[in-house]
């Protein structure tokens, strides 16, 4: 802080305490899946084409802002935190299932956020793995077992029915011959 006195201009620099310094708060600014932004207060569910989940994330702070940390970790894909002091993340080719984003901050070596801004999403297994599909599957394949199989047991029983008239017509021309 610079003053001004009768003794011309002074300068006063206070030490930072660190027993004294707030945790900033963290927000998510906002969150895309795929390309569409989505909606921050409610869990999301997208199509297994839109895998790519992107967030944007802020500190609420004017203390040193550039040396506000950040600490992220998207349940479901990776447990472990990582530090980085950008405030934005992405993730591409995320697999099915459920995710949940937690995001941290410290300003100047101080604590961190107690309460993580969080946002979780689900992406839905691709069509063709879900239940209905897979079970639309079987009964295709069920169905043309049978039906191969009967077609293939009539195929049988014709020819056999033609092995045993030849039979019985040779049959009759050696009874006649006799």
């Amino acid at each position: 802080v610079w003053v001004g006195t009768s003794n011309g201009l002074s300068h006063y620099q206070p030490d930072f305490d660190q027993s004294r310094a707030l945790p900033p708060p963290v927000v998510i600014v906002d969150a895309k899946l795929g390309d569409k932004a989505a909606d921050i207060a409610v869990p999301a569910r997208v199509r297994y084409e839109d895998r790519t989940f992107s967030v944007r994330f802020a500190a609420l702070t004017f203390v040193d802002e550039h040396h506000t940390r950040f600490r992220y970790r998207l349940q479901g894909a990776e447990p472990e935190w990582v530090e980085t002091q950008l405030g934005e993340v992405r993730f591409p080719n995320l697999s099915e299932g459920s995710y949940s984003f937690e995001v941290i901050a410290q300003s100047n070596l101080g604590p961190w956020s107690p309460e993580p801004a969080a946002f979780s999403f689900v992406i839905a297994p691709p069509w063709w793995r879900t239940l209905p599909a897979r079970a639309v599957a079987l009964l295709v394949v069920l169905v043309l077992g049978i039906l191969t199989l009967r077609w293939r047991t009539r195929k049988l029983l014709e020819a056999k029915s033609e092995l045993e008239s030849i039979v019985a017509k040779r049959t009759n021309e050696l009874r006649k011959e006799k």
